[in-house]
């Protein structure tokens, strides 16, 4: 970053003190504000694990009792009338769990999705912390030359 990227005044002594502070507190703030979207992205991250789980595991038992239904609607068929009557009962259930469980499917493809897009954007917040703490290095090293130069400066204009 180059030094009027940075915003910084050149002074008699290297850059404004005020520039440099200023510089630092906006990407402390930035990096803060960064920590604060990666915490929410993992929160929602794990949320929608959650309700994955749930829906898997709602899933399953819907399954579950589809073949229990349909095993159910197979003996019926062989009794009397009464019986087919109730094994239609058992029919509409079933069209009800399947349109449930069609249903879970569609919203279990949609979590999938979106926990895929938050893991993406997971890696790209950690990369972008990763470029935010190089610049804070990069910054430091600025400063600290910065003083050392002031520093040498100044003995020497004390020794003159």
């Amino acid at each position: 970053m180059s030094q009027s990227e940075m915003g910084f005044r050149t002074a008699a002594l290297g850059f404004r003190r005020e520039d440099v502070l200023e510089f630092i507190a906006q990407e402390s703030e930035r990096r803060q504000q960064l920590e604060a979207e990666l915490e929410q992205a993992q929160t929602d991250a794990e949320r929608f694990r959650e309700e994955k789980e749930e829906a898997d595991q709602a899933a399953k038992a819907l399954l579950s009792e589809h073949d229990r239904i349909l095993s159910e609607v197979q003996e019926k068929e062989s009794q009397i009338k009464a019986l087919q009557d109730a094994a239609r009962c058992a029919e509409e259930q079933t069209q009800t769990v399947q349109a449930a469980l069609e249903k879970l499917r569609r919203e279990n493809e949609a979590l999938q999705k979106v926990l895929e897009d938050t893991q993406m954007e997971n890696t790209n917040l950690s990369s972008k912390c990763t470029e935010y703490d190089e610049a804070r290095d990069r910054l430091a090293e600025i400063e600290l030359c910065a003083h050392e130069r002031a520093d040498k400066i100044q003995h020497r204009a004390e020794q003159e």
